[in-house]
């Protein structure tokens, strides 16, 4: 991203995003950090092509989202290239736990036997391999958040965009979503944005950025953390 703004509304503009510049290397895993209202989940509506910036551009995977002109040509490039872990799980409250994380694979054209087979292997990496027939209704809101955490990983995507993520978990299960999004970064080349209040969880990501009042006030990276192979956003 670069120069990156958003305003909502019309005579009386509000401005929620000012001039963000922010690149995110491939497999990495970073955090948006600061208090309610700074900007966060509009940033992150604007990476995950929900919503579109008021200016500055914005390249996902080597393509200017700028030159996409239509909705469908948006829907179209998100369902290949981006998934979403929602704080509010958005669970299809008629379907199990293994055809909710297998049935966005089927409408990327992958068979039902292959979507429910790598649905029940994220579901059982989440430690859920005896609620995979259980529906919405029947599980905990941690064991919703870790199907959400499932359904997001199992397609594959190249962006990963997760607001609050482990909000809901038990130190052990935020463990072991963390370990998966690690996993998916290794083996998928998955990357990874997540939103988080958690000062642990953001410890463990390769870099956090901080964002109030709609402008990154500062961006920290881990003394670990691996140079990215490839830029899956561009700023320069």
């Amino acid at each position: 991203m670069r120069g990156v703004s958003k305003t909502h509304g019309g005579q009386t503009a509000v401005p929620v995003l000012h001039g963000i510049d922010l690149h995110i290397g491939s497999r990495e895993l970073v955090a948006l950090v600061g208090p309610s209202g700074s900007g966060k989940t509009s940033l992150l509506n604007i990476l995950g092509l929900l919503d579109r910036p008021t200016s500055g551009e914005y390249w996902l995977d080597g393509v200017s989202t700028a030159e996409i002109s239509s909705a469908g040509q948006r829907a179209a490039l998100r369902q290949q290239k981006i998934a979403f872990a929602f704080q509010a799980f958005h669970l299809l409250p008629q379907f199990t736990a293994l055809d909710n994380v297998a049935l966005p694979l089927v409408y990327r054209n992958a068979g039902w036997r292959h979507a429910r087979r790598l649905a029940s292997e994220r579901l059982t990496q989440l430690g859920l391999a005896d609620k995979q027939g259980s529906y919405p209704w029947q599980l905990s809101a941690g064991q919703q958040q870790r199907v959400g955490l499932a359904r997001a990983l199992a397609s594959s995507p190249r962006l990963l965009l997760a607001d609050e993520p482990t909000g809901n978990l038990d130190p052990v299960s935020a463990d072991a979503a963390l370990r998966l999004f690690d996993d998916a970064r290794r083996e998928q080349d998955v990357s990874i944005v997540l939103v988080t209040h958690d000062h642990g969880i953001a410890r463990r990501c390769d870099r956090v950025y901080r964002i109030e009042h709609g402008a990154i006030v500062s961006a920290t990276t881990a003394p670990s953390a691996a140079s990215p192979c490839l830029e899956l956003t561009a700023a320069s």
